[in-house]
């Protein structure tokens, strides 16, 4: 069951039933050690509460009557360690209740005990109200304390929880920390301020040297539990550089160079200030120096002193970085001037610039602010908005591309070398180590713009950070294989906002599958990364192909969405692993697969119908346009044949106005010689003339009167105006054969003196047949006769 608790009541929940149980007095608080209930009573001693539900006293324990029990925890064959808030630590052990012989007994009862936990390699974790907390093992012995003084946000312990990894997480007055027990990765803080940032380390007979901006400090290594730095005498000021060579530790100073003693210096050069000293390529006995505003060079004489040798000319700018490739050449940087390589002449007097080839695009190297390192053959030059990388061997130098390690911080890091071909890579707010491909991620925040890592032997490494110091031991972080970068995690799932049960790799149970009216789906992700606050994307894909932008946002919520399978990824600015999430949602029922049988059948039966449709209308339209087509055809054998009576008519029109004329002209001829010969016909002369005469005008005037020419009008007229005589003398009986000339010229639109000559009467002739003409076809006086016969 589960215990509750007030000052003067236990209630125990057990299969949806509450039991109220009455301890044996006030308790503070009750303990389960193992599977054993104890319960503090106050002014009593330690009752334990059996499962038929009585209270016993442990024998011994009326002692405790009268002090506060802050917690009970377990010790070996069965004991009990016993801590009191103001008393410190009792031993309980066969009836017998005394007082721990621990030395740090009176310590803790001196920081009054709050809370304590056995941890799960046997030792026990101590949290106190006055001093943090005492990680102590199983016979007493201090391991560890950790407090404000060391990192600590506050000393006071409300709690202590240890997790899965075997880290330790502790609530405070203010706030809530982690520490990581047994890490590869640990930390010595400096709250105080009194050592400063650190930029330099170096193990010297049994002693850790650290250099900062204050100075150098020391203390023994390995370091006990209550040591504290001490300052070397006369190293006051920055700190850039710890080495040990020649069996002697050099320090490069804001204040020049010198040797570190036990609690003392002795100064090399003072000229100005150095950053780096460097050992010459194959030239054992001399050291060169780079230095604030130049080279200078350290020789050792013949009896083993160490001093100032002279100024290496040839160069005199600052050298904030500066180190030798294999093939000897010296490669230096200036903060705000570029990057310079050098050769030293054999007597190290002066240097000689070397070019440096530069790449296409990229800025004059001489004009840039870089700085520079090498590693695996190759000199690294970052500046100018890039990273470039010399190959020593063979003397190219090509651009290093943008690294996809870490999504979020590419073009961020600085590398830094390792021992054995490793390789650390310094971010804004952590590092990454590299060995043999494989990685560890390290929770370090590094000196911005000056990141210091230094190997203080083959498997530890010191980093240098604002308020203190981290050790990194490689060794042991193989062993324990964390050279694994952390992954984002899935906190929570929720549908309709019932939150779905997540198993330990971080997963459900069954597969997901949503129902389409489900509604909603939220996700909450996080980091397993807890020195910074860590930036995430995500995407879902079968929905969305691109990622989010990287932001501190760590849920997500998807409504309505459509049946199909998802995947749903996590992936932080530190890694480029993925976290996937695959889950379904299910069809709506008539997207069911006999749904779909039962669709596909009835469309194949809709499309042969369709089908069977679309070929009648085929038929039709088929029958249709060859319908048309013989319309067609007929339409065109109808314009053709009228095209060619239309083309007769034109010949037959053209015949009878030829003929026409013909007379007309004909006719006035005539008419004009039988004026003539009348006018002879009437002179004097032989009768024999005048009867030649006589019958050449009854020859005229039978030509004038030819029923031959007007037989041929009439059939030419006919054929031209469709019967035009028939009709009209249908219409119009009375009508004489000279009113039929006389309609037939009208329908042509001749003038009377055309007529005149045709009808071989005068212009007075021809209107007064005209005036006839009208009578006989009963015409109004203002109906046009000539528009009535072209009418007609």
């Amino acid at each position: 069951g589960m215990f509750f608790q007030s000052f003067s009541t236990l209630y125990r929940y057990d299969n949806g039933k509450v039991e109220v149980i009455t301890p044996p007095g006030n308790v503070m608080f009750i303990r389960e050690v193992g599977e054993r209930i104890l319960v503090p009573v106050i002014h009593k001693g330690v009752y334990e509460y059996l499962p038929d539900g009585r209270f016993i006293l442990l024998p011994g324990s009326e002692m405790l009557a009268g002090k506060q029990v802050a917690t009970i925890l377990p010790l070996e064959r069965g004991g009990l360690l016993v801590a009191t808030q103001d008393d410190g630590l009792y031993r309980y052990a066969d009836g017998v209740l005394e007082l721990w012989p621990a030395a740090v007994n009176q310590e803790l009862a001196s920081a009054q005990v709050n809370k304590g936990i056995r941890l799960s390699n046997g030792n026990m974790a101590i949290g106190t109200i006055l001093d943090g907390i005492y990680i102590i093992s199983p016979n007493g012995m201090l391991l560890s304390h950790i407090n404000q003084e060391n990192g600590l946000q506050n000393n006071t312990v409300l709690a202590l929880y240890e997790d899965q990894a075997h880290n330790l997480w502790a609530a405070l007055d203010k706030g809530i920390d982690l520490i990581v027990m047994d890490a590869s990765l640990s930390f010595f803080s400096d709250k105080k301020g009194a050592l400063g940032s650190v930029f330099a380390a170096a193990l010297y007979e049994e002693r850790l040297y650290i250099g900062t901006n204050h100075g150098v400090f020391f203390k023994s290594w390995p370091s006990k539990q209550r040591d504290h730095f001490q300052l070397v005498s006369g190293s006051q000021g920055q700190a850039w550089e710890l080495k040990v060579l020649d069996g002697l530790l050099f320090c490069a100073h804001n204040s020049g160079v010198f040797l570190v003693g036990e609690n003392a210096v002795t100064e090399l050069y003072d000229a100005t200030g150095v950053f780096h000293i460097l050992e010459l390529p194959n030239r054992e006995g001399y050291l060169l120096l780079a230095t604030y505003t130049g080279l200078a060079v350290l020789r050792r004489d013949e009896q083993g002193a160490w001093a100032y040798a002279h100024t290496v000319k040839g160069f005199s700018a600052s050298a904030k970085d500066a180190f030798f490739d294999p093939k000897g050449r010296l490669w230096v940087a200036h903060p705000h001037r570029g990057v310079y390589c050098l050769r030293l002449n054999d007597d190290l007097t002066e240097v000689s610039q070397i070019p440096i080839p530069e790449p296409e695009g990229f800025q004059p190297l001489e004009k840039i602010s870089a700085s520079i390192t090498h590693w695996d053959g190759k000199a690294y030059i970052w500046g100018g908005g890039g990273k470039l990388a010399f190959h020593t061997r063979t003397e190219q130098i090509t651009v290093v591309p943008e690294r996809e390690a870490f999504p979020g911080y590419r073009g961020k890091e600085k590398w830094i070398p390792g021992l054995h071909g490793a390789l650390f890579k310094a971010f804004p707010h952590h590092a990454e180590f590299i060995d043999d491909g494989r990685h560890a991620l390290l929770q370090v925040s590094l000196i911005p713009k000056d990141e210091r890592i230094v190997s203080l032997n083959d498997s530890l490494y010191l980093i240098g950070t604002e308020d203190g110091y981290g050790i990194f031991n490689a060794r042991r972080a193989v062993d324990k294989n964390e050279l694994n970068l952390p992954e984002p995690i899935l906190s929570a799932i929720e549908v309709k906002g019932r939150a779905l049960e997540i198993n330990a790799v971080n997963a459900l149970a069954k597969p997901l599958t949503l129902q389409p009216d489900e509604g909603g789906l939220r996700f909450l992700f996080a980091m397993p990364f807890y020195i910074q606050n860590v930036n995430l994307r995500y995407r879902l894909q079968g929905f969305e192909e691109g990622w989010s932008d990287f932001s501190l946002e760590h849920t997500k919520e998807y409504t309505n969405l459509p049946p199909g399978q998802y995947v749903f990824q996590v992936q932080s600015e530190l890694s480029t692993q993925l976290k996937p999430f695959s889950f379904e949602v299910a069809p709506y029922w008539y997207q069911a697969a006999w749904i779909k049988l039962l669709a596909l059948g009835f469309f194949i039966l809709l499309g042969r119908l369709l089908f069977r449709f679309h070929e009648n209308r085929m038929d039709r339209q088929r029958r249709r346009l060859e319908v048309q087509k013989q319309r067609a055809l007929q339409r065109q054998r109808v314009y053709s044949k009228n095209e060619r009576l239309r083309a007769e008519v034109d010949s037959i029109s053209r015949k009878v106005a030829d003929s026409t004329m013909e007379l007309v002209r004909k006719n006035e001829m005539l008419i004009m010689l039988k004026k003539e010969l009348k006018l002879l016909q009437k002179k004097k002369g032989p009768e024999n003339s005048t009867h030649h005469l006589q019958k050449m005008i009854r020859q005229i005037d039978s030509h004038l009167s030819s029923e031959e020419d007007w037989n041929v009008f009439e059939a030419n007229f006919n054929q031209l105006h469709d019967q035009f005589f028939k009709r009209l003398k249908a219409e119009f009986p009375v009508l004489t054969p000279g009113d039929l000339r006389l309609a037939a010229y009208l329908k042509m639109n001749l003038a009377s003196k055309e007529i005149a000559p045709l009808l071989n009467i005068s212009l007075r002739g021809v209107e007064n047949k005209r005036y006839r003409l009208r009578r006989k076809m009963q015409l109004e006086s203002d109906d046009n006769l000539t528009e009535f016969l072209m009418q007609f």
